[in-house]
């Protein structure tokens, strides 16, 4: 979904005020025998004190909410709610703060203090937007946008469209979103306000680029960069040169996107910037591992540990020190030396005590066992990797209180609807027509309660029959919730360790810099599975489909990947043949033993000879499809599967030309249906395969899956599907 958003708030500072100030304030409501002077008093030393304490301004509100009460001060009173939501605001105690907000909000709306309460609806949208509540941020927005058009603030409104267009972009309505940008865009033109012009050219190129169309998001990062070159602050201007150099890295042209990051990082030290410093440097070193200049991303990454080592920023240094393994794992270095590495980086990360860092690093570190073959160690942290995962979903933004617990806190909650009731009274005309209104609501509640309770003795027996049943259809209903959630769980950790078998990515792209795999399981785990290995002269590269998907397909997956592991790699078998030969006779011993089941795989594998440039293919179920020299060919495979009784397996031996591309893949892309039932077909899928075979192989994955996604629509996944594709 999203990738990463640069969003800019404005930051509030207060000025520290000195001790004398605060006994001056304290001095003054001895003297004064005016109360209504006092709660304003003691608002003030609040406000001055919750700058260092939250406690000690705290307990000043609470002073000052008690004396308006007693006499009746109804803007003391709502100036210290909103005193209160604003400590909460700025210390991030979101639910706190909404709820006084939302108390104090209703005295600033009947006084028409438009400022203040157009101040309390810019507030609350923000913390609904970071609580991901869109209903209320959405509300709150147009409540907004309603006040500043009306005021004509420009700026604001423009910002309101911005704030809008933000908010359909985190629910991907990219469309809704960019209809925002454009209309800020519009007006920020038409009052030459250029940070803002600026800004909603920024994230029109910000929703181009989710859209994948990167030339127009090209286009206007461009036109941000531009008027960002006016401002004399360089800040805007690196922004924008890393949003600029991140498409330009989605297009994969690495070349210019190199260039903009350099930039960013002539700027940033040429200002003494170090803010964005490191994310620079950790996109240059990303681009480095990509041009497999793995010593040049070594030199990288260890610039950006150093820069975090002499900040004390140990939180930088955490992710630092675990791209160094994975860099030195790349350049194979010595295992004991990455292992201190990566041995100093977990030790670190312990203290920072962040879920985020540690899911990385115990993503790394999987990576690490699992690349020197020690997969208890893998399979150790992965369950560590798993758990910390599931604790990101569920752990929420609320803090302990800690000293604000007590009596504050306890009285809080019992005061809170009181506080709101009075803020609404405006005279004692108001008071009286509450209390008639309090006389005839509890008589009308009598009469309902007897009408009530003669209906309730009509119908008891009926109704203690119905929550019987009730209680039975929920009990039911509970226990196979519970259950379903069991069985998603062990789908989901049987998805994790599948994950673990499957190739190391960057294993293939060292061997195979250009290639594509599209794999998009029907459920969490797949019947699909591909297998890579690399020896001395040769690289291998298999695609299976076995019988079924789900559960049921993936424990085939982990036996096809252990076979293919023990004849290749183990027994050192070359032939293609008797690679097969092996695979099928351990299928059949393993699985089909009985010959009461009919489980079985369609297999292919290629061998790819490093000396001679030559690909041996054998395959039964899936055929291999190859485009060179302006033409397409089709090898067929032979119409059997793992499992059968084969007496014979045939290879294919090709010699093969630079820029050959080579294609596999299983049934399921095939024989995925519209919604009108109809499937995609095999001959309209090589037709794409060949129709696509010209462009870059990257842009031609993402056309295929466009064109899947286009075809499927809201149908439901058929079955596991997967394509790859290697160019020479």
């Amino acid at each position: 979904m999203i990738k990463k958003i640069f969003v800019i708030f404005l930051l509030l500072f207060y000025t520290t005020q000195s001790n004398h100030e605060v006994d001056s304030l304290n001095n003054l409501i001895i003297k004064s025998k005016n109360e209504i002077q006092n709660v304003d008093l003691l608002n003030q030393i609040g406000l001055i004190l919750a700058d260092s304490s939250i406690y000690e301004g705290l307990k000043f509100f609470e002073k000052a909410n008690k004396l308006s009460k007693q006499i009746k001060y109804q803007k003391g009173l709502a100036l210290s709610i909103y005193n209160c939501a604003n400590v909460y605001y700025k210390n991030d105690y979101d639910s706190l703060s909404i709820l006084f907000y939302e108390t104090a909000l209703p005295y600033f709306v009947m006084k028409k203090d438009t400022a203040t309460f157009a101040e309390i609806y810019r507030k609350l949208e923000y913390i609904n937007f970071s609580k991901m509540n869109y209903v209320k941020a959405f509300e709150y927005n147009y409540k907004l946008l309603e006040i500043n058009t009306k005021l004509k603030l420009h700026s604001k409104v423009i910002s309101n469209y911005i704030s809008i267009g933000n908010l359909y972009l985190y629910q991907n309505k990219y469309y809704l979103a960019q209809e925002q940008y454009f209309s800020a865009l519009k007006l920020s033109t038409k009052y030459k306000i250029d940070s803002l012009i600026s800004d909603s050219y920024g994230n029109l190129g910000l929703i181009n680029n989710l859209s994948r169309d990167f030339v127009s998001a090209e286009d206007y990062f461009k036109k941000a960069l531009l008027i960002d070159e006016k401002f004399e602050n360089k800040k805007r201007l690196i922004i924008g040169l890393i949003n600029y150099g991140k498409n330009q890295k989605d297009k994969k042209e690495d070349d210019l996107a190199l260039l903009s990051f350099m930039r960013a990082k002539a700027i940033s030290e040429e200002t003494k910037n170090t803010e964005f410093l490191n994310i620079i440097l950790q996109e240059i070193g990303g681009i480095k591992i990509n041009q497999l200049k793995y010593k040049e991303a070594l030199i990288i990454f260890q610039d950006a540990l150093t820069i975090d080592l002499n900040s004390n920023n140990i939180f930088g240094q955490c992710f630092n020190y675990f791209h160094l393994v994975k860099v030195k794992m790349l350049l194979k270095s010595d295992k004991l030396e990455i292992k201190a590495i990566l041995d100093k980086g977990l030790e670190l990360a312990s203290k920072v005590n962040d879920l985020e860092l540690y899911h990385y690093a115990y993503g790394i570190t999987v990576d690490y066992y699992k690349w020197v073959g020690n997969e208890k160690e893998a399979l150790k942290y992965f369950e560590m990797y798993s758990s910390v995962k599931d604790s990101l979903t569920t752990n929420s933004k609320s803090k302990d209180l800690g000293r604000l617990e007590g009596k504050y806190e306890a009285e809080k909650e019992s005061n809170l609807k009181q506080n709101e009731i009075e803020l609404l009274k405006s005279n004692e005309k108001q008071n009286s027509i509450i209390t008639y209104a309090s006389i005839i609501g509890f008589i009308l509640a009598s009469l309902l309660t007897y009408f009530a309770y003669r209906s309730y003795k009509v119908q008891n027996t009926a109704n203690k029959l119905i929550l019987i049943q009730k209680k039975s259809i929920e009990d039911t209903h509970k226990e196979l919730k519970i259950k379903n959630e069991e069985i998603l769980s062990s789908m989901r950790y049987a998805g994790h360790i599948q994950s673990i078998v499957l190739p190391w990515e960057e294993k293939i792209q060292q061997a195979l810099p250009n290639h594509f795999i599209l794999f998009k399981p029907k459920d969490i785990v797949s019947g699909d599975f591909y297998w890579f290995a690399e020896t001395e002269n040769e690289i291998f590269f298999a695609l299976g489909d076995c019988t079924g998907h789900g559960i049921s397909g993936s424990m085939l997956t982990m036996i096809g990947t252990m076979l293919l592991e023990q004849a290749v790699l183990q027994n050192k078998i070359s032939k293609m043949e008797d690679v097969f030969t092996y695979v099928n006779n351990q299928f059949i011993k393993s699985v089909n033993s009985s010959k009461k089941t009919r489980d079985g795989m369609e297999l292919a594998i290629l061998k790819i000879s490093k000396d001679t440039n030559t690909l041996n293919y054998c395959g039964v179920g899936i055929n291999l499809y190859l485009t060179s020299n302006n033409k397409f060919v089709e090898y067929k495979a032979q119409k059997s599967s793992i499992g059968e009784d084969i007496e014979l397996f045939k290879t294919h031996e090709i010699s093969l030309n630079k820029s050959d591309r080579i294609y596999l893949f299983s049934d399921g892309f095939g024989d995925q249906n519209n919604s009108e039932g109809k499937k995609f077909g095999k001959s309209k899928l090589k037709n794409l395969i060949e129709n696509t075979s010209t462009f870059n192989i990257n842009e031609q994955k993402i056309q295929i899956e466009n064109e899947f996604n286009l075809f499927k629509q809201r149908e439901p996944q058929r079955d596991d599907v997967t394509l790859i594709g290697i160019q020479i």
